[in-house]
Order: C-alpha cells, then structure tokens, then sequence
C-alpha cells in the first residue's frame, strides 16, 4: 500500500490487505460499541492544507461482501472535509462532501426529498457556499423536518439547494464487483459507475 495511505481501525474493525487488494472487516461488530476499518490520508492537518483539490479523479474497485438490505453502518469512498471531527481536525466546521456514500436504517441522511436517506448512494454537499451560510443558524430545526414529513417536502428543497445538494441512489448489485470513479471538477462533479454516468 502507498505510504500516503493511513489505517485507521477502532472496536472491531480490521483491515487486511493481499497484494493490491485491501479487505475492510467489521467481523463481530454490535450496536453496543463503535467500530470502524478505514483508510485516510495520513495525520491530521488543518483544512487548508488538504492535498486533494480539484480538479482530480477518484477510481476505485469495490464489492461488498453481503447485499445492501442485510449491511449495518456506513460505509463509503470520496472526499469531505471531517465537519465532525472524526479524523483528526481540531476545529468543527459546516460539511463538504462528494462521495459515493452507503447508510442503513435506522439512519435516515435524507438530503434530497426524492431519494431516500438510507441506501447505497453518490453524494454532493457544500454547506460552505456563500448562499449555504445564512442557514447555518437554522441548522439545528433543520434536523426536525426530516421527521415531518409534510413541513420537509415542503421547506427542504430551497434549503438542500443553497446547500448544493445533489445526490441519487445507486442501482447496482453490490455484492458483485464495480469500478466507481468520481470526477470533481472546478465546477462540476461527475460519478461514474463501469463506464455508465450516474451523476453530474
């Protein structure tokens, strides 16, 4: 594996690599205690000096190894700007993200009103763009319409456009291997999926 790359584990979490291949295990995982298998980056620095920034190109070969209706958790592969302090920033931020992102009920990460809050998905948020700002005071009651369903379908859409969201959810089999490529541009963000475009 690259130098560049760091593996990050915690509970039950295990990351094994044959050859060019790396296996993410969460063998033995339960609700009571969090655990993670990931790669990252390498040491924590502040946002502004991040090595990957547009434009660039993101490719990775993935299967998963049960179908999405029986995996638990998160999963996932792209770029964000840790807002939460999961990876070693040492200030909270508004989020950043283009990723191919994958969530399991009970999770409900409904950024769009057409597409569900759970599933294995492509993902675009920018919560720091200058229209996005302004919103960040109401962020809190923001989080309350996911559960009402008829004040979020109607106040959601003129707020998930500030935030520049976009996103769609992946019709693949995904125990079955993939090649995913992300392509941020300046302007634009495209996803791909074996040479089919899924979102731009």
């Amino acid at each position: 594996m690259n130098p560049r790359w760091r593996i990050f584990t915690a509970g039950e979490g295990q990351v094994f690599q044959d050859g060019p291949r790396l296996r993410f295990s969460l063998t033995g995982a339960t609700r009571r205690r969090y655990s993670d298998a990931q790669i990252d980056d390498g040491p924590a620095r502040p946002r502004r000096a991040y090595p990957w920034r547009p434009p660039l190109t993101l490719t990775v070969r993935a299967r998963f190894s049960h179908p999405a209706n029986e995996l638990r958790g998160t999963a996932g592969f792209g770029f964000w700007n840790d807002p939460f302090l999961m990876a070693g920033a040492s200030v909270p931020t508004l989020p950043r993200a283009v990723w191919f992102f994958y969530a399991s009920p009970p999770s409900d990460i409904r950024l769009s009103v057409e597409v569900p809050g759970w599933g294995w998905k492509t993902m675009v948020l920018d919560a720091l763009r200058p229209a996005a700002l302004p919103l960040a005071l109401v962020a809190p009651m923001a989080v309350l319409l996911f559960q009402a369903q008829p004040l979020y379908r109607a106040l959601w859409p003129p707020i998930g456009r500030a935030l520049g969201v976009r996103e769609t959810l992946l019709a693949v089999e995904v125990t079955e291997w993939h090649t995913y490529r992300l392509e941020w541009g300046s302007r634009e963000v495209e996803f791909w999926v074996d040479r089919e475009r899924v979102l731009t």
